[in-house]
């Protein structure tokens, strides 16, 4: 049984200089292995990347073909607040050798599984209470624990993410992906504007969205709290969400170039709905795409994809949800104005 001790978490990475926790050792021990043992239903191969430099940011794209075609068969969404069903797959069903960690949380278990179909190194589930099968909704135990996790290790290339209902979640059972992105991006240091209290926005990015920091253990619970609240005013508002966690620079930062990261930024982002049964052979913007890692399924696409069509997809599934979102969460936190 793996507990995740406060005292091991770590705030101050550096991608210049970092040795890895005894977290990262067992996590990416066991991955490997589980690789090694045939595990999942392919063996990690990106057949192609290559970073693009936009106007406003700068992109990073891969091809993976394997992701599109062998991949457990995703459900139908047909509402933001779709009930957990018995009758559709769900992580209890998963085999035992899928497991890495389990995570220990006061009475509850959480755990660390495989992703039988990573789009990268490390690629896991995070599994909060999977037990209570809830559906994928945000929570504040899930959002804690995915955090607890990324702060558990002290290698920048770890983050982590949600894929909400109608927004490119495949599987209505709770769930977090964490993966290796073993490079620099943009969001780790991109600027962001004070909307009220701990709530920051992503104003000048092709993908706009609210965004928090957590520097210190005492900023986990109170930021947890402020991001759940917004998604349920989405939830309320009907409007799709993704989230993602980084390593970052923390807002008030004015040295930019540096190597040194010294908070976790969370983003969280309306996005335009997604309905019905997703296409895996399709390009689907979730949360590596918000984040301005793409991950492209066929090659024709990979070979003509340029900064133009990436700017103007994140604009296209933001752009309305964020302007619709913005009055909403302001009023939200009014009162820390």
């Amino acid at each position: 049984m793996e507990t995740l001790l406060q005292e091991n978490f770590v705030f101050d990475v550096d991608w210049e200089n970092f040795t890895e926790s005894p977290f990262d050792v067992e996590y990416n021990r066991i991955w490997r292995q589980k690789m090694k043992d045939g595990l999942f239903w392919y063996a990690l191969d990106i057949d192609d990347a290559r970073t693009i430099v936009g106007e406003r940011t700068t992109y990073f794209v891969q091809l993976n073909v394997n992701r599109a075609v062998k991949k457990r068969e995703p459900q139908v969404m047909e509402g933001i607040r779709q009930p957990f069903d018995e009758e559709k797959f769900n992580f209890t069903q998963i085999s035992e050798d899928e497991i890495m960690l389990r995570c220990k949380n006061d009475d509850t278990e959480n755990l660390i599984v495989i992703n039988v179909s990573p789009l990268e190194h490390g690629h896991t589930l995070l599994l909060p209470q999977v037990n209570e099968k809830r559906p994928q909704v945000l929570t504040e135990e899930g959002l804690t624990f995915a955090i607890k996790v990324i702060l558990s290790s002290s290698r920048p290339s770890l983050r982590a993410g949600f894929n909400g209902l109608l927004a490119f979640a495949t599987v209505n059972h709770l769930h977090f992906h964490a993966y290796h992105l073993d490079r620099m991006m943009p969001l780790e240091k991109h600027p962001v504007t004070h909307l009220a209290g701990r709530c920051f926005v992503l104003d000048t990015h092709p993908s706009k969205g609210f965004a928090f920091q957590i520097k210190t253990v005492e900023d986990i619970k109170p930021v947890v709290e402020d991001v759940v609240r917004v998604a349920e005013l989405f939830l309320d508002h009907q409007l799709a969400h993704n989230l993602y966690i980084t390593r970052g620079l923390s807002f008030n930062r004015k040295d930019s170039n540096t190597s040194k990261r010294d908070c976790l930024r969370v983003y969280l982002w309306a996005r335009t709905p997604s309905y019905g049964l997703k296409d895996l052979t399709a390009f689907s913007p979730a949360l590596c795409e918000l984040f301005g890692h793409f991950l492209i399924k066929d090659p024709q696409s990979f070979a003509i994809i340029d900064e133009n069509y990436l700017e103007s997809s994140l604009i296209g599934l933001t752009d309305q949800m964020f302007k619709k979102a913005l009055p909403l969460v302001k009023s939200l936190f009014a009162d820390q104005e």
